[in-house]
């Protein structure tokens, strides 16, 4: 009997090594653990060799394995070069999609990614929102969007944003402290401050008379979420200064309110970012696309041209 189609496993089997664990590898593919140990357990058996070293606490490549892996996943590469092909030739704005951002613009970009997916309904879609820089390759992330300033120049990059520094406070701790005249003024103010995930206290930017300053301050509240650093302003903490589309909504609605705006200062710019071998893919252009329109007519600088 002629050998079948030893491709079929190679999805699961590079999963696994990859991950470490079938149920890991299992909720990458979307499907149950069972049923990658399944797949895996017939390619073992067509290639005639055990590719893992099973324990209860560890999976590891067997020899046999370590020696397929490089083969493997150069095929499922050669694969998904082979319908990137075929969707740019097609225009077919179709298949998985991953994208990761931050948690703050992962709210403010939310309300899109249904109609996005209305336009498009042959996409599947990951949203991942975490505050750690994803690596593109690494990560198997075909979108990243990334606030501040790039440093890995071989990466496509779209300009989405150019934003900037609001500092604001609600109604009623202003009524009950008094609106801050000066940035010297801030000192007898509470500050609700964003702290990083390393721990360090976002600084506040402001321009007096043509230059940037970034005074020192005492913070009341320190909170390393900026959604909720504004979330504390919202509720009369104290006065915050966060990047615009992050508290444009409040401002509209009379929830926050802008002090010292002749001092605001310029804030980083927001891009999104591809892998150059993406940049004509369509569902990768379509999504780039999208994310350029939720900026649209929010009166902030914008570039959507891709360079």
């Amino acid at each position: 009997m002629g050998m079948s189609d030893p491709f079929a496993g190679f999805p699961a089997f590079v999963a696994v090594a990859e991950e470490g664990s079938f149920v890991a590898a299992g909720e990458r593919l979307s499907i149950s653990g069972a049923a990658v140990s399944k797949a895996v357990a017939r390619l073992e058996d067509e290639m005639g060799a055990r590719l893992f070293v099973r324990t209860t606490r560890s999976v590891r490549l067997s020899p046999e394995g370590a020696a397929l892996l490089p083969a493997a996943q150069a095929a499922l590469r050669a694969a998904q070069a082979g319908r990137e092909a075929v969707a740019v030739l097609s225009g077919a704005v179709t298949g998985p999609l991953s994208v990761s951002m931050s948690p703050v613009l992962g709210r403010y970009l939310t309300g899109g990614w249904t109609d996005f997916l209305s336009l498009h309904p042959g996409v599947q879609l990951e949203v991942r929102l975490s505050d750690r820089l994803s690596r593109l390759v690494d990560d198997r992330v075909d979108v990243a969007v990334r606030i501040g300033a790039l440093n890995d120049s071989s990466l496509v990059q779209r300009n989405l944003a150019d934003t900037r520094w609001v500092t604001a406070a609600s109604p009623a701790y202003l009524a009950r402290a008094g609106t801050p005249a000066t940035v010297d003024a801030l000192g007898r103010h509470h500050l609700v401050q964003y702290l990083s995930p390393r721990g360090i206290a976002a600084p506040w930017h402001f321009v007096v008379e043509g230059e940037r300053v970034t005074p020192p301050l005492a913070a009341a509240l320190r909170i390393d979420h900026g959604d909720l650093v504004v979330q504390a302003a919202r509720e009369g903490g104290g006065v915050v200064q966060a990047m615009d589309f992050m508290v444009e909504e409040d401002l509209r609605a009379g929830r926050l309110v802008e002090v010292l705006a002749d001092c605001a200062a310029p804030g980083p710019p927001i891009h999104a970012l591809c892998l150059p071998g993406q940049r004509h893919t369509p569902r990768v252009r379509a999504l780039m696309d999208h994310l350029s329109s939720r900026f649209d007519g929010s009166g902030r600088k914008k570039n959507a041209v891709m360079v």
